[in-house]
């Protein structure tokens, strides 16, 4: 029930960047840290070239891209105090991947949030030296 807009497909892919970031700060070493920086790096680089791509100018990508940026890293912020509580997750799903639409429904939200979780925990499982590769996999 996520909107299938542009903004909507921002928010799920900040949701899996947010999980794969998620995973690497548990490492604690420097190559997931730079993993995980490069990870970012080339995720706005992405939305760079498709704002140039929808015709925005070259001052206008750099207004967006600010904007993307100060939403990424709140949503990141968002989503690391929800894996605190059910609640505080629910919160920040509805508030960012709903937008705060009170049509989202308490089944919906608990889907996703069991999602999310599901694969914070299949993550965790995966090998730091397949992540480093490029290879990971997430659970429907």
């Amino acid at each position: 029930a996520i909107a299938d807009t542009v903004d909507g497909r921002f928010d799920v892919i900040v949701l899996h960047l947010f999980l794969v970031i998620h995973r690497l700060r548990g490492e604690h070493s420097q190559d997931a840290a730079h993993f995980a920086r490069a990870l970012s790096e080339v995720f706005f680089s992405d939305m760079d070239r498709n704002i140039r791509e929808m015709g925005s100018t070259d001052t206008g990508v750099g207004k967006r891209i600010k904007n993307m940026a100060q939403a990424f890293y709140g949503r990141l912020s968002a989503y690391e105090n929800g894996m605190l509580s059910s609640d505080a997750l629910c919160a920040a799903i509805k508030a960012n991947l709903y937008r705060g639409n009170d049509a989202a429904s308490k089944e919906q939200l608990a889907a996703l949030e069991a999602y999310v979780r599901r694969n914070r925990d299949h993550l965790a499982a995966q090998p730091l030296t397949e992540l480093l590769a490029g290879r990971l996999s997430f659970l429907d």
